[in-house]
């Protein structure tokens, strides 16, 4: 994925926008529709008898048939084909040839706007780097040519850019990665996705959003069944019939007669999570939940995608007579066509935003009593001239973005025009909030190159003025969404804006601190709050006694996070029940020395449930970066891998401010009892700071160049070793992977390249690029820019963004030869588990297992081990001393 706000596409659930280009009720496409149409793959026998049955499949796409099949939910049954393994009646089988006919079947068949539905029913796999659908005539030995890929779906995906694409999939992968030996990787699913949200076009475009995958659960996780359905079928088909609609999930909290794509994701994940508890064996099973992609995490008030499937029987009553009142008025001319049409788009899909659902009431209700129409048509015009946006607030919005757009151009290491950071930014605008750009602005910016620097401040007050007053873009919230999406379509991949909010979410990885009680947290949908999974060493939670597993109920507090008095409608006790992750953050974090009380449940030796009520100050808390092997009964940690051997084991995370000056002290304690090899471990290390990565390259090296950058004038600046590090004899070895980038980068290629030691594992991420964060003081939040290139002390090129990235090509660092050790699937996923969880306090040991597991093996890091194997072979040989200048 090209894209660095789409580079993690993280699925929790799909929120939408209203106020979009809305095609008619279920996605069709006005005049030239050709109506909704539904392709369903259920294969539960195979022809190669080593893959085993799964019934469910069949049972599965049947029953969801019946549904999309009925008018009175979706479409017509001669619109909806149904392939299985052991066809009856119109069904046809499922083999890999009808699969993907039917589905190109369905794009001929529909016109743009109208919405397809393609459902995958049953086993999967990977094959290379490729996604595997299994076919009722797929050979497993020879899935890259019998089985369904993403690839082979991949032009009719691109085809239906204009399209609605919704793809439900219940797909057991894991079956083949740990119930047989065929293969040990699991899919990424990337050869599905890149197509499915236009992400491989080899530009900066924006990706679709009218496109839309759901996942039955984690392709690492088995399915789960109830019944003869598999569990994600049965809730599914409560939801597509109306429970998705219903008021406790219903957008707006009102039944409007339509299930929409997030309406469904949240019936899914609620509904889900109940069942999974009840049904899963095992404490993943039981965490399963389904998984909805795309979605923008850090940006959900400016949601990507939404479009209606299914309609709710029990309220398109109520609906339809409230559209014909409206269409007789129209046709007598007591109403205009443009109140009509508006009217009529309010009433038949609930709004977003709140305002809108304002205007819908005011709709709503002179559809039930049309008689006073001037009083109505009164009210209306009132209400909608409320909804201009003064031209101050238009100025200012312009005034802000193209400041920021000012130091972008000037501090980019890409050459951008002006002009084109102004249609980066009013077209992302527009594309976030799904509205239609204006044809007249869409013209001025089809050539923005030429756009003149004098038009853009204009431009920005009209683009802006035109969407009105809106709660979605009050309080800044307009000039965050389009310098983000500014920055976004840059074609600097790293390029990013932060604002405020984003700022305290993640000052933990741009500093090595944050201001808040010291824990890590996540949603715990089985116990419906938020999760303790690791208090932080030394911080306020972990001085209280808070521990890892503790369950957050509630959060009380007597003033705000930033130590104000709360204002009446804002509450005193907080419950967690149904909150989301990000707003226990926005919560909890806060202004240090104010105080914050949370309660939370843990079970006892005895199994039972306690509450224990924990008051807390604020406190800046530091991020641990410089881990050792495991924590001692004080939680420090023990560095020695092999005590015997004197060899320690650090393993840095991130470059923080204190990672350095943490690193030198582990190593100064480790000289005075006698270290004779380090192995230092940056596999997962995404970056952070030059100066802490150049700092560390200087304990360890006699001297010159650690690394240089070249600005986009081509200008060098070397960073330049002092004249023989403290350990620049002690024999080492690196450990990297694929995720070891930027400053991890820095320090393997400088190490490598000054001949200390060996690099073991995989060639690392390519990121040869050097950012710069900024403050932004004009809303308080963060500018990052990519400014210049970096070069290891041999020249050579890191940076993989300049090449086609192919294998052949040079870029990122390599392993030394003879210590490549590659790790896959579900190797490398138990890895970063495995250290992940190396770095929690107090966490419990997992539950037994379902006895009809295997046993777990314990965990080997075959990567450590070569490390290992080199050092003790150095050591021994040499009868290394302990470093000569340390201390």
């Amino acid at each position: 994925m090209s894209r660095a706000w789409m580079v993690a596409v993280a699925a929790v659930m799909l929120l939408a926008g209203m106020g979009q280009a809305q095609t008619g009720l279920l996605g069709t496409g006005g005049g030239q529709s050709k109506g909704p149409y539904v392709v369903l793959a259920g294969v539960g026998k195979f022809d190669d008898a080593a893959i085993p049955e799964r019934p469910t499949a069949v049972k599965d796409v049947r029953d969801l048939a019946k549904i999309f099949g009925d008018p009175q939910y979706y479409t017509t049954a001669d619109r909806v084909i149904v392939l299985t393994s052991t066809p009856e009646g119109t069904e046809k089988k499922a083999t890999k040839v009808a699969i993907l006919n039917a589905f190109h079947e369905a794009l001929v068949n529909t016109a743009p706007g109208d919405t397809i539905v393609l459902g995958l029913f049953g086993r999967g796999g990977a094959s290379g780097e490729n996604t595997c659908f299994l076919a009722t005539d797929t050979k497993f030995a020879d899935r890259a040519t019998t089985a369904v890929l993403g690839n082979d779906l991949k032009g009719d995906l691109r085809a239906a850019d204009d399209r609605n694409v919704c793809i439900l999939t219940d797909i057991d992968f894991k079956w083949a990665a740990t119930g047989k030996d065929f293969i040990k990787d699991l899919p990424t699913l990337s050869d599905f996705l890149n197509p499915l949200l236009n992400l491989d076009d080899g530009t900066e475009s924006l990706p679709t959003k009218n496109k839309v995958m759901f996942l039955s659960t984690s392709i690492a996780v088995v399915p789960l069944t109830k019944g003869e359905n598999g569990l994600f079928a049965s809730v599914l088909k409560d939801g597509l019939t109306g429970g998705a609609d219903a008021k406790e999930v219903a957008e707006g909290g009102e039944s409007d007669g339509v299930v929409t794509v997030d309406e469904l994701a949240a019936y899914l994940e609620k509904h889900s999570a109940v069942l999974a508890k009840e049904i899963g064996k095992t404490d993943r099973e039981k965490k399963s939940t389904p998984i909805v992609i795309p979605n923008d995490k850090d940006l959900e008030d400016f949601p990507m995608a939404n479009f209606a499937l299914t309609k709710n029987p029990k309220a398109t009553a109520e609906v339809d007579r409230r559209l014909k009142v409206l269409k007789d008025l129209r046709d007598k001319n007591s109403i205009s066509a443009e109140v009509a049409a508006e009217g009529k788009r309010l009433i038949e899909r609930m709004p977003k935003l709140k305002s809108r659902r304002e205007l819908r009431k005011m709709y709503e209700a002179f559809a039930d009593d049309p008689k006073a129409v001037d009083a109505f048509l009164a009210s209306r015009g009132k209400y909608v001239e409320n909804l201009k946006l003064p031209e101050d607030e238009a100025r200012k919005f312009a005034g802000t973005t193209l400041q920021a757009l000012g130091i972008a151009r000037e501090k980019s290491i890409k050459k951008i025009s002006g002009g084109e950071w102004a249609a980066h930014a009013v077209q992302g605008l527009y594309w976030k909030l799904n509205e239609p750009l204006p044809a007249d602005l869409a013209a001025l910016l089809k050539e923005p190159k030429t756009l003149a620097d004098s038009k853009i401040e204009p431009l920005f007050v009209d683009a802006r003025s035109r969407l009105g007053k809106r709660e979605d873009l009050a309080r800044d919230k307009d000039i965050d969404v389009t310098i983000a999406m500014m920055f976004a379509q840059s074609g600097d991949r790293y390029a990013a804006y932060y604002d405020k909010d984003t700022v305290k979410k993640i000052e933990s990885q741009l500093r090595g601190e944050f201001r808040g009680i010291g824990i890590h947290i996540v949603q715990d949908l089985v116990q419906d709050g938020i999760r303790v999974v690791s208090p932080i060493k030394g911080s306020p939670a972990y001085r209280a006694g808070i521990k890892a597993g503790d369950v957050i109920v509630e959060v009380k507090r007597d003033v705000d996070p930033q130590g104000n008095p709360l204002a009446a409608d804002q509450p005193r006790v907080i419950s967690t029940r149904g909150m989301k992750t990000e707003k226990a953050v926005e919560i909890i974090l806060g202004k240090v020395g104010v105080p914050v009380t949370v309660v939370v449940e843990r079970e006892s030796d005895k199994g039972e449930k306690e509450r224990h009520e924990y008051t807390m100050k604020r406190a800046l808390v530091s991020v641990e970066t410089v881990m050792g092997v495991k924590r001692d009964e004080k939680d420090e940690w023990n560095f020695y891998v092999d005590a015997e051997n004197q060899i320690a084991y650090i393993c840095v995370n991130q470059f923080s401010p204190t990672t350095y000056r943490d690193l030198a002290t582990a190593l100064v304690k480790l000289h005075r009892t006698g270290l004779k090899g380090l192995v230092l471990d940056l596999r997962f290390n995404g970056g952070g700071l030059l100066d802490q990565a150049v700092a560390m390259c200087d304990i360890f090296i006699e001297g010159g160049t650690i690394v240089s950058s070249r600005n986009r004038a081509g200008e060098e600046r070397k960073y330049t070793a002092r004249s023989g590090g403290p350990f620049s004899d002690l024999p080492i070895a690196v450990l990297v992977n694929d995720k070891s980038a930027s400053a991890s980068e820095v320090v393997s290629a400088c190490l490598q390249d000054n001949k200390r030691g060996v690099l073991v594992g995989e060639r690392t991420y390519g990121k040869g690029s050097v950012q710069t964060v900024e403050q932004f003081a004009a809303t308080g939040g963060e500018l990052k820019l990519t400014i210049a290139r970096y070069y290891p002390p041999s020249g050579r090129n890191i940076d993989k963004m300049s090449t086609t990235g192919k294998p052949e090509e040079i870029w990122g660092v390599t392993p030394t030869p003879g210590y490549e050790v590659i790790l896959k699937g579900d190797e490398k996923r138990d890895l970063e588990e495995f250290m992940k969880k190396r770095e929690l306090i107090g966490a419990k040991e997992a539950p037994k297992k379902d006895p009809m597991e295997k046993e777990a093996k314990p965990f080997e890091d075959r990567q450590l081990a070569k490390a290992l194997e080199y050092l003790r072979t150095k050591t021994k040989a040499e009868n290394v001393k302990p470093g000569k200048k340390a201390g």
